[in-house]
């Protein structure tokens, strides 16, 4: 029933109803409910979008509080620089560094006066070349530098190489540095950044050797960890290995200009292990004529190095290379000229006493003539 027509039945109801009645009724007392029911509450309900409000304003502040983390402190790339110290670099999507570390005692050391926070990569890189020039890690001679950049977005880390490539060549090259740049990707996975960790070097480096392993069976990674940077330059030189086929680099050209007399080698040098595959005499030989021209007038083959006697137009060499990773070990180097003297004072030696002999001969000569006077 409609509430219309249910007021106008009560209406009709009073109107017709006995006057003693309606006076019965108004005189009987009001009974004060103890508790009300839904109807008598009189109560009025909070609306349902009012009681949302707090709810949507906590569920605001942590979606602005996760963009801000995600932007600010969650690493988007990470760029690796290996020269002797190995360091690394975290940024975020800001592209400012939000984590610096280093991966041996002289990186570690290199960045305890680098104060990074609120800064860009660039800016930073900058700092830790600087620091790299003071301490005498980047000198005025041929340096190989290792950068590598990691991101999950791709066009981030072509963007990062690029702009960091340019970016150190110019910062060198107004200090007069000459630096052989390689650059490489990085694919991280758990297996390789274990063995960057087992042998205490960057999973930059790590990668670098890797690569170079399968440019050339036989090497070994055990080998190949102690070694720095232009060693491996060189072995990969001296193996004709293209580095082009891992590493982006215009400096390339530039890997045979380095001096190897020059490298400070390392006090543990490769022994011979059971296992290990030896270059061959050919690629031995190859390697020292490579680095010296000339003919090979000697040859020895020790335990696990190869030494050559190598004699060029002016002068004689001496070399022993790694009989495993084909490094030169050492070089030695003298001119031919002492030799040559001694021979052209030998001659001139054996000219006197002939000339000597052809005058004893004479008088000989003149005293026969005398005895058949």
């Amino acid at each position: 029933m409609k509430d219309r027509q249910i007021e106008k039945r009560l209406k009709n109801i009073i109107e017709t109803a006995p006057l003693d009645l309606l006076e019965e009724i108004k005189e009987k007392p009001v009974v004060k409910m103890l508790r009300h029911d839904e109807i008598t509450r009189q109560e009025t309900k909070r609306p349902f979008l009012k009681s949302m409000i707090p709810l949507a304003a906590a569920a605001m502040l942590l979606l602005l509080f996760g963009s801000w983390y995600r932007t600010y402190q969650v690493v988007d790339s990470e760029i690796y620089l290996d020269v002797n110290p190995s360091i690394e670099l975290k940024t975020n999507k800001k592209n400012e560094v939000i984590g610096l570390q280093g991966f041996n005692e002289e990186g570690e050391v290199l960045l305890q006066e680098i104060d990074y926070s609120g800064k860009s990569y660039e800016e930073v890189t900058e700092m830790i070349l600087e620091e790299l020039i003071l301490e005498g890690y980047l000198s005025d001679k041929e340096e190989v530098v290792l950068l590598s950049v990691f991101s999950r977005n791709e066009m981030k880390e072509e963007e990062k190489l690029t702009r960091l490539d340019d970016l150190i060549h110019e910062y060198l090259k107004n200090r007069e540095i000459v630096p052989i740049l390689l650059n490489q990707r990085l694919e991280k996975t758990s297996a390789m950044e274990n063995y960057a960790k087992e042998y205490g070097i960057s999973i930059s480096k790590m990668t670098f050797i890797r690569n170079l392993m399968i440019l050339r069976e036989g090497l070994k990674v055990e080998d190949l960890v102690k070694l720095s940077l232009e060693e491996l330059v060189l072995l990969s030189e001296n193996l004709d290995l293209d580095l082009g086929r891992i590493i982006e680099s215009e400096d390339l050209s530039e890997v045979d200009k380095l001096d190897p007399e020059e490298i400070e080698k390392p006090d543990d040098q490769p022994s011979g292990e059971e296992g290990r595959t030896r270059i061959t005499i050919q690629e031995a030989r190859k390697i020292v004529l490579g680095r010296t021209g000339g003919k090979i007038v000697e040859e020895d083959l020790d335990e696990d190095s190869y030494e050559f006697e190598i004699h060029t137009d002016t002068d004689k060499h001496e070399l022993e290379i790694d009989a495993f990773t084909g490094r030169i070990l050492d070089h030695d180097r003298e001119a031919l000229d002492d030799d040559n003297n001694d021979d052209d004072d030998d001659d001139d030696t054996d000219d006197e006493e002939n000339d000597d002999t052809d005058d004893e001969e004479n008088d000989d000569t003149e005293y026969e003539e005398d005895d058949d006077d």
